[in-house]
């Protein structure tokens, strides 16, 4: 728990990977009786990741998804659908397994893909689309070497995951808080989607986190902005990305003016490359936290 009262992205990962091989649930049975939800372009499928937001009870802060006009939460484990089909709402990203022990260890596999497997098997019985996985810490082992072992133990479950249609997607995070982490740059990204050469296997593209390891703060006219190549790095590579977060840089709060990124800028550049996937808001609010997500939602909405 993170001294602010919110669950830490660690102490969400933690408390849903276990509900992995909870029963499936039916789509059929959800509430009667919904808040009006807010009418979006919905050209950016957007979904909230819960662990920002974790001092709001659920099913307060459910209602209050839908009426903001969001279709799903994500980072959920199989434990939680119940509770988000309760209000129609999705999993956009299931959690299973954690960050530092990943497939860049090949003692790790046999571990990693039983529990995926009942990720995808509880996933795709609920009718939801996406399973995160992580490519575990560096710990001395070259990129290289870490690359190759990732593609092998992938394979071995790609297959399931395309026989059940569900996406399963390696999350890039910055080394820099995720101390070690390997998946930390997109040449190395993208070229693990190749390796491992299953249209079911793809990144989870974390816009603050490609920011904080890619862009750099230089000063304009008086003031910071944000040098990157965020943009043209999605446009070429959109087939290999399964999924996106947001959050604003270099502070990974509010993705308003207040931070260096233009959001809606990236937005429309998504929408241009056709993609159809989700755009999970996973920035930790500093001001009042629903407000802050219906500000986030808006400026996604282009």
């Amino acid at each position: 728990m993170k001294d602010d009262g919110h669950l830490s992205r660690r102490d969400m990962l933690r408390l849903t990977a276990g509900g992995a091989a909870a029963a499936a649930l039916p789509l059929a049975g959800l509430a009667a009786e919904a808040p009006a939800a807010a009418k979006l372009k919905d050209r950016i499928h957007q979904s909230v990741s819960r662990w920002c937001y974790g001092k709001i009870p659920m099913d307060e802060f459910c209602q209050a998804c839908v009426r903001m006009g969001l279709k799903a939460i994500d980072l959920q484990g199989p434990g939680d659908f119940k509770k988000l089909q309760e209000h129609g709402l999705l999993c956009s990203m299931t959690s299973c397994n954690g960050i530092p022990k990943g497939f860049n260890r090949t003692e790790n596999h046999e571990g990693l893909i039983k529990n995926l497997r009942g990720a995808i098997e509880a996933t795709a019985a609920a009718g939801f689309p996406n399973v995160i996985a992580f490519s575990g810490n560096r710990e001395g082992m070259p990129n290289d070497e870490g690359l190759k072992n990732c593609a092998e133990g992938l394979k071995k479950i790609a297959g399931f995951a395309e026989e059940k249609k569900i996406v399963l997607c390696m999350e890039y995070l910055n080394s820099k808080q995720h101390k070690d982490y390997m998946c930390d740059d997109s040449k190395w990204a993208f070229e693990l989607v190749k390796a491992v050469g299953s249209p079911n296997f793809k990144i989870l593209y974390d816009i603050y986190h490609v920011a904080m390891m890619e862009a750099q703060i230089v000063e304009e006219g008086g003031k910071k902005v944000a040098k990157h190549g965020i943009i043209e790095l999605i446009q070429k590579n959109i087939d290999c990305i399964g999924h996106f977060h947001t959050g604003g840089f270099p502070g990974r709060n509010e993705i308003d003016e207040t931070q260096l990124l233009d959001h809606p800028a990236i937005m429309k550049a998504i929408v241009e490359t056709g993609f159809k996937g989700w755009v999970a808001h996973e920035f930790v609010p500093r001001r009042d936290p629903l407000k802050s997500l219906e500000q986030g939602i808006q400026i996604c909405d282009v």
